[in-house]
C-alpha cells in the first residue's frame, strides 16, 4: 500500500511538473476547442433518447357536485397518459406495439367506436330525444313526450351497459369519437363500461383540434416527464357534470396525447385495420360522424344505429332502410338490365361501372343523405347494419344482431365477383380431386381385399383338399385316377402355387398402400375444403382487400397440389378422370354467382360437384327491417351447396355432428362384426376339441385352418385397434363441441376460438385415418402451430 501511494505520488508530480514546462506561447489544449461546451434549446420531448412521456391527469371534485355523486368518486381519481410526440409514427416503424407497450396493453380482440355528438348526456337527452309519430308508435302511442324520453334514455343506457358487458368479457376496447367532455355519447359509453375488472376504455386526443387544447396542452407538458422517469407533479381538471370543454372524459381507463391530430388519426386507422371494430351511434350525432358511419358501410363494419336518440340518426336508419328495401326488391325482379334507351345518364353510368343505383328519398331534406345515395356502395352488405327501437327491442335481440352483423362482416369475407369466381373454380377442381381420390381409394380397396380373400380361402381350399385326399385316396392301390381324385389331386400342387404368389403380392403391400395413400388424400383435399370454407387459418383473409382474399386462393390451390403430389406415384395404372363441364367453366356467366341456391337438402348431401347451376353463395336476404325493428329475421334452413361460405354453425351441423354420427355408427357397426367373428372363433375352436375327443382328428387341421382364416380377417380389419381411435375421436369431437357450447355469444365470434374448434376438430378427423393406415402426419399442414 505505501509503495502504490509512493507511486501514485510521484506519477502526479510528473504531470504537474510536464505541465509547468509547457511554454506560455503554446495555449492550453481546452482553449483550442472553441463551441465544444454550449447549450442547445429543444422543442419537444421528441429530441431525447426516448421520445415518449407519461404524466397523470388528476381530476377534483367540483364544489357543486352533489354529494351522491362525489362520494362514488376515488380518493385520487387520477388518470395516466402517454404523449406522442409530432413525427414518432414517421421515425418508428414498430409504432404500435411501443405505444401500447407504454400504455401496458395488449392489442384487443375487438373494438367498440362511439360516433361524435354535440353537446353534453344531458343537454341531449333534453334537446335531441324525441320519439317521431309518438302516436302512431306501438309502445308509446299512450306516452306523453317527456315520459317518452325518460324511457328512451334508460332504455338506451341499458342497451349500452348490455353491450359493453358482453364486448369487455371477450377482451375488447372502448374507443369513443372525440374522447373529451364536449361529447355527451363518449360520456354516456365510459359511464356504462362494467366496474372492476380489465375494462379498457381508450381516448385517443389530438392537442391541435380545437382552440382550448392550447391551455391544455402547456399545463400537460409542464406536468409530464420521459417515460420511465418517476412523476413529480400532477395536472389538475375540475370534475364537474356542467362542463362541456374540451377536456378528456373522466372515466376513460387510458389516455393517448398527440401533439399533431393527423398521426392521431394514423394511429386510430392503424388500430382498426388490425382489429375487428363495430360502431354504435346515438344521440346528436355530427355530420362528421355520418360520415364516419356511411365509411364504415362502405368498408362493411358493422353498424349499430339507436332510433329516436337523434335527428341526424333518424336520417341515417331511414336511408338505410330505404336502401336495404329497394336492394331487397331488386334480388326479387329479374336480372336482365333494361333498356339503355331507359336509363339516364347518370345511371347508364352506374350500371356501366357495377354501382348500385338507389333512388332518391322523397322529401329528404339533409344534402349527405342525398350525397350518399347517389354515391351508394356496390359492394354494401345489408347484414351489417343494426337499426334498434330501444322502445321495443330487448338486449337479447340486439345482441344477436350485433353477432349476426359481425359474422356477415368478419366471419365469412366473399370478395367481388372475381374473387368469387376463382374460388368457385378452386372450389370445383377440389371436390373433383376428391371425388376421383374416393373412385381410386375404392378401386383399391377391392383389390386389397380380392388379394387378402384369395389368400385365405384358397390356403383353406388346399389345407382341405390335401386332408381330403389322404383321407379318401391315401390308402388307395389302384394305379388310376378317376376325375375327382385328379382334380382334388391337382388342387394340392395348383393351390400352394397360386397361394405363394398372392402372398407374394400380398407381402409386397403395393395395393394396400396405394388404398390407404388414397385414403388420406381424399380426407385430407376434404378437410382443406372446409377449412377453405369456413375461412380459418391460412385461409383466412386478414384485411378486408381483394390481395388479402386472392392469397388465400392461391394457398387453397397449392395445398391441393401438395396432396396431388403425394399420389401421383401410385396412379400408374389409373388415370384421373374430371367432369366433362370442368374446363367449360364460363368466368363471364356470373348469374350462377350471384342467384341463390335452391337446391333441396337431400340432394346436395353426395359430395360430389354439382352442376355449374349451383350458387357459391347461399341465400342471404337482408334482415327483416320492419318500421319498428323490434322482430328478429326469420331464419332460413341452411342448404349446403358445397361451395358456399360455411358459418361456424353450419359446420358444426353440416361437418362435424354429421361426420360423428357416422363415426358413431361405423363404431357400433364394426363392434357388432367383431363381436360375431370371436364368437365364430370360439364356437369353431370347441368343435375342433370335439373332433379330437370323437376320434375325428383328420378333420382338425380343416377346422384350425378355418379358424385361423377367421382370425386372420379380423387382424385384417384391425377392428380392435379402429375401435379404440373411432371412440376417441368421437369423444374428443364431443368434448370440443361442449367447448364451444359453454363460451358466450361474443367469445364465439372471435377468429381465434373459431380457428381453434375448425382447426382442432379436422386434425383430429385426419389423425384418425391416418392412423388406421400408419400414414405419417403431414408435415407441411401447420394451421395449428
Amino acid at each position: 500500500l505505501v509503495c502504490n501511494m509512493l507511486r501514485s505520488s510521484s506519477k502526479r508530480k510528473s504531470k504537474t511538473q510536464i505541465t509547468d514546462t509547457i511554454p506560455s506561447e503554446i495555449p492550453p489544449v481546452i482553449e483550442t476547442m472553441e463551441g465544444a461546451y454550449d447549450n442547445e434549446g429543444v422543442d419537444h420531448v421528441a429530441d431525447f433518447d426516448n421520445p415518449l412521456s407519461q404524466g397523470i391527469i388528476r381530476y377534483i371534485p367540483s364544489d357543486s357536485l352533489p354529494l351522491s355523486i362525489r362520494n362514488t368518486l376515488p380518493a385520487k381519481n387520477d388518470k395516466p397518459f402517454i404523449f406522442v410526440p409530432t413525427g414518432f409514427l414517421n421515425r418508428e416503424k414498430d409504432y404500435m406495439t411501443k405505444i401500447l407497450s407504454a400504455l401496458k396493453l395488449e392489442l384487443p380482440n375487438l373494438v367498440v367506436v362511439t360516433v361524435e355528438t354535440k353537446g353534453s348526456a344531458e343537454e341531449q337527452y333534453r334537446e335531441s330525444y324525441c320519439v317521431q309519430n309518438l302516436s302512431s308508435h306501438p309502445i308509446a302511442k299512450d306516452w306523453t313526450d317527456d315520459h317518452a324520453k325518460e324511457v328512451l334514455h334508460a332504455k338506451v343506457g341499458r342497451l349500452l351497459e348490455s353491450l359493453l358487458d358482453s364486448s369487455m368479457e371477450v377482451g375488447a376496447w372502448l374507443l369513443p369519437d372525440t374522447p373529451r367532455r364536449h361529447n355527451g355519447a363518449a360520456q354516456m359509453a365510459c359511464d356504462a363500461l362494467p366496474k372492476g375488472g380489465n375494462s379498457v376504455a381508450l381516448g385517443l386526443i389530438g392537442l391541435d383540434e380545437e382552440e382550448e387544447d392550447q391551455g391544455f396542452q402547456e399545463r400537460m407538458i409542464s406536468a409530464m416527464v420521459p417515460l420511465g422517469s418517476p412523476i413529480k407533479n400532477v395536472m389538475k381538471i375540475l370534475y364537474d357534470l356542467d362542463l362541456k370543454d374540451g377536456a378528456p372524459c373522466a372515466n376513460l381507463t387510458h389516455i393517448l396525447v398527440f401533439e399533431n391530430a393527423q398521426e392521431k388519426q394514423m394511429f386510430r386507422e392503424h388500430l382498426l385495420d388490425l382489429v375487428p371494430d363495430f360502431m354504435i351511434g346515438f344521440g346528436a350525432i355530427t355530420d362528421d360522424a355520418m360520415m364516419h358511419a356511411f365509411n364504415n358501410a362502405k368498408e362493411g363494419s358493422p353498424i349499430i344505429l339507436f332510433k329516436h336518440t337523434g335527428k341526424n340518426v333518424d336520417s341515417l336508419c331511414r336511408m338505410f332502410r330505404h336502401a336495404i328495401t329497394h336492394m331487397k326488391v331488386s334480388e326479387k325482379e329479374s336480372h336482365v338490365s333494361p333498356p339503355e334507351t331507359q336509363m339516364t345518364p347518370a345511371a347508364k353510368t352506374k350500371h356501366e361501372q357495377g354501382a348500385v343505383v338507389i333512388p332518391p328519398i322523397a322529401g329528404e331534406e339533409n344534402e349527405l343523405i342525398k350525397l350518399f345515395i347517389n354515391t351508394w356502395p356496390p359492394k354494401f352488405n345489408a347484414g351489417t347494419i343494426v337499426l334498434s327501437d330501444p322502445l321495443i327491442m330487448p338486449t337479447s335481440s340486439l345482441q344477436k344482431k350485433l353477432l349476426g352483423a359481425i359474422s356477415a362482416a368478419f366471419d365469412l369475407k366473399t370478395g367481388s365477383v372475381d374473387i368469387r369466381l376463382a374460388k368457385r373454380k378452386a372450389l370445383t377442381y377440389a371436390w373433383s380431386f376428391c371425388n376421383a381420390t374416393r373412385a381410386h381409394l375404392k378401386k383399391k380397396k377391392r383389390q386389397t381385399e380380392s388379394i387378402h380373400i384369395q389368400l385365405v380361402l384358397f390356403t383353406v381350399a388346399s389345407i382341405a383338399a390335401s386332408v381330403f385326399y389322404d383321407r379318401v385316396y391315401g390308402k388307395s392301390s389302384s394305379k388310376t385316377m378317376s376325375k375327382i381324385q385328379l382334380v382334388i389331386y391337382l388342387s394340392t400342387i395348383l393351390l400352394p402355387i397360386y397361394i405363394t404368389s398372392v402372398k407374394q403380392e400380398s407381402d409386397k403391400g403395393v395395393q394396400l398402400a396405394a388404398w390407404g395413400v388414397f385414403s388420406v388424400a381424399s380426407a385430407r383435399v376434404e378437410s382443406e375444403i372446409y377449412k377453405f370454407r369456413t375461412q380459418v387459418g391460412r385461409y383466412r383473409a386478414k384485411e378486408k382487400t381483394e390481395i388479402a382474399m386472392q392469397n388465400t386462393i392461391e394457398a387453397f390451390v397449392l395445398r391441393l397440389e401438395e396432396i396431388w403430389k403425394s399420389v401421383k406415384d401410385h396412379m400408374q395404372e389409373d388415370g384421373m378422370i374430371l367432369p366433362e363441364d370442368f374446363w367449360a367453366f364460363d368466368p363471364d356467366d356470373v348469374s350462377s354467382i350471384s342467384e341463390p341456391s335452391k337446391s333441396p337438402k337431400s340432394a346436395i348431401r353426395s359430395k360430389s360437384p354439382v352442376s355449374e347451376s349451383t350458387q357459391l353463395l347461399p341465400k342471404n336476404d337482408p334482415p327483416n327491417q320492419d318500421e319498428n325493428d323490434e322482430e328478429d329475421p326469420p331464419e332460413e334452413p341452411f342448404i349446403d351447396d358445397l361451395f358456399s361460405p360455411l358459418k361456424t354453425d353450419d359446420y358444426l351441423e353440416d361437418r362435424m355432428q354429421r361426420f360423428m354420427t357416422e363415426k358413431s355408427n361405423h363404431v357400433k357397426a364394426m363392434v357388432r362384426k367383431n363381436q360375431i367373428i370371436s364368437f365364430i372363433i370360439k364356437i369353431i375352436t370347441i368343435m375342433s376339441g370335439a373332433a379330437a375327443a370323437l376320434h375325428l382328428q383328420w378333420c382338425v387341421p380343416v377346422v384350425l385352418a378355418v379358424t385361423a382364416a377367421f382370425g386372420t380377417g379380423q387382424e385384417f380389419r384391425k377392428y380392435p385397434s379402429r375401435i379404440d381411435m373411432g371412440n376417441s375421436l368421437v369423444l374428443q369431437l364431443n368434448e370440443l363441441k361442449l367447448w364451444w357450447m359453454g363460451m358466450s355469444m361474443y367469445e364465439k365470434q372471435l377468429p381465434k376460438n373459431k380457428n381453434k374448434l375448425i382447426l382442432t376438430a379436422e386434425q383430429a378427423m385426419l389423425s384418425e385415418i391416418e392412423s388406421t393406415f400408419g400414414s405419417p402426419r403431414d408435415a407441411s399442414n401447420k394451421d395449428l402451430e
